[in-house]
């Protein structure tokens, strides 16, 4: 059966997806800095030999003949998403998928040492390259979706997703966070906080370990390791987190890991029958951050949480008065505008994806360029959150790893999966009504059974939204995500 042929070619691909994500995980934990040029070229080589495999002029002819055999709904399924990489592949050529590689590899190595000095100018030249090399595929995966070029990267990242989708959201809280952040901000005066004490790096690993165990993570196919920008990758059977650690701060890593230690388990959830078959992967990044934001969001910044971390910091590094669980509220559900998105509070973190989506929409659609950047970025800093990062680019615009990297397109999936999360916990609550009780007793068995149930074991069965409305009944509803908001940080 041409299905059945389709399908081996497919679980070699993800082999060496698989090979050319572990190089890339080395690259970001252990490679020394003297590996980052054959480390690029190799990783151009590897993703040349994909392409190969994933455009060979025979999958065409198997791809339609396929569709004449007798398949299964999931098989089904599995062969229009086979047949549509195939598509989006062909539009590029192999010359330009290892040239692009080769760029953004160098791009991201280079990054470090630009952020750490603040130095935009002298970054300047690699991050106009490798917007160069985005936009170049943002237009020829655009032609052949018959998208805009933007429109063409959110589907990438999240099928389905366009501007006409993410706009009237993304609106709505542009309109509505800001009066929300000054009402709570104002609620909040006069909240004490007592700082954390200093702790090693090898105490934050050993607490890290310990509550992704108690979450249910699963050592034997995966590790945490350390990186200058948090990630999970790898592959279901072999996860790959990292975090970054701070010895002045140790609330940094611990919501760090946790928020990995969500990817990691949507990941460890998947379907075991198909996990080298795209029906078998992750939906989108939309789904994916909704998994990440779930556990750190909804499950971590709750109460009956903060008492479980309150209890296990005292465990782990002895008595503190920061850790009573009225200062961990305190910490983390203190709402103070900053410059760092990674770090930043539930209610701020949205206008920080925003003001990405809205440069990024401007960059592509040629409003701006790549060296108006900085000045866009301090005066929405200002207009959004009050605050100007200035000269201080590591603050600002070099802060994050995704454009250096090629991630043009994703940062809007950050607050669509907390959108989702939000939905996603208000049907939980009704299907597991005693869940907070469950939580306080530090019994997530019955939580990630439900998560498995409901969203994990579908892989890419079903779109995010149509996986939404199965579970809940309704599309994504930034109202639900508002009153979550609204019910966590006001007073009743």
């Amino acid at each position: 059966m041409h299905y059945d042929k389709l399908q081996e070619h497919q679980q070699k691909i993800s082999h060496l997806a698989y090979a050319k994500g572990q190089l890339s995980w080395d690259e970001s934990t252990m490679m020394p800095a003297g590996g980052g040029e054959i480390r690029a070229k190799a990783m151009a080589t590897i993703e040349g030999i994909l392409h190969q495999n994933q455009t060979a002029e025979w999958l065409a002819e198997s791809l339609e003949k396929a569709k004449e055999e007798p398949l299964n709904a999931w098989q089904k399924k599995n062969l229009g998403l086979l047949a549509e990489g195939f598509h989006a592949r062909k539009a590029l050529s192999q010359e330009f998928v290892e040239r692009k590689t080769y760029i953004l590899s160098k791009s991201e190595q280079a990054w470090p040492a630009f952020k750490k000095n603040h130095d935009w100018k002298g970054f300047l030249p690699t991050i106009e390259k490798a917007f160069g090399v985005l936009k170049e595929k943002a237009e020829l995966l655009g032609d052949a979706l018959g998208k805009t070029p933007y429109d063409a990267l959110l589907h990438q990242y999240e099928p389905g997703l366009t501007m006409d989708f993410v706009d009237p959201l993304f609106s709505k809280l542009k309109n509505t966070l800001p009066g929300l952040i000054q009402e709570v901000r104002g609620q909040q005066e006069g909240w004490e906080l007592t700082a954390f004490p200093e702790a090693s790096v090898e105490e934050q690993y050993k607490l890290s370990i310990s509550l992704m165990k108690k979450l249910g993570f699963d050592f034997n196919h995966g590790r945490l390791d350390t990186s200058a920008h948090p990630f999970c990758g790898g592959d279901p059977r072999d996860v790959r987190l990292t975090t970054r650690y701070d010895t002045k701060d140790l609330s940094t890593s611990l919501m760090s890991v946790l928020h990995e230690t969500g990817h990691a388990m949507y990941e460890q959830g998947l379907p075991r029958k198909w996990l080298d078959q795209p029906v078998g992967k992750a939906i989108g990044m939309a789904a994916h951050e909704s998994q990440s934001l779930f556990i750190e969001m909804q499950i971590c910044l709750s109460q009956p949480f903060l008492n479980i971390l309150s209890r296990h910091l005292t465990q782990k590094l002895g008595q503190h008065a920061s850790f009573t669980a009225e200062n961990l509220k305190a910490r983390y559900h203190r709402v103070s505008p900053g410059f760092i998105r990674v770090d930043s509070d539930e209610l701020t973190y949205p206008m920080h994806v925003i003001l990405r989506y809205e440069i990024e929409k401007d960059l592509f659609a040629g409003k701006m360029t790549v060296k108006d950047i900085p000045e866009r970025w301090n005066s929405m800093m200002q207009e959004f959150l009050g605050v100007n990062p200035k000269e201080q680019h590591g603050l600002g615009c070099l802060q994050d790893v995704h454009w250096p990297c090629g991630l043009f397109g994703y940062f809007p999936d950050y607050t669509l999966g907390a959108m989702i999360a939000a939905c996603l916990r208000k049907q939980m609550n009704k299907d597991i009504p005693t869940l907070d009780q469950q939580i306080e007793e530090e019994d997530f068995a019955p939580m990630f059974s439900w998560l498995r149930k409901n969203f994990h074991e579908h892989g890419s069965h079903m779109n995010t939204r149509e996986l939404l409305h199965k579970v809940s009944g309704s599309d994504l509803d930034v109202d639900v995500y508002l009153d979550h908001l609204k019910s966590r940080y006001l007073k009743p």
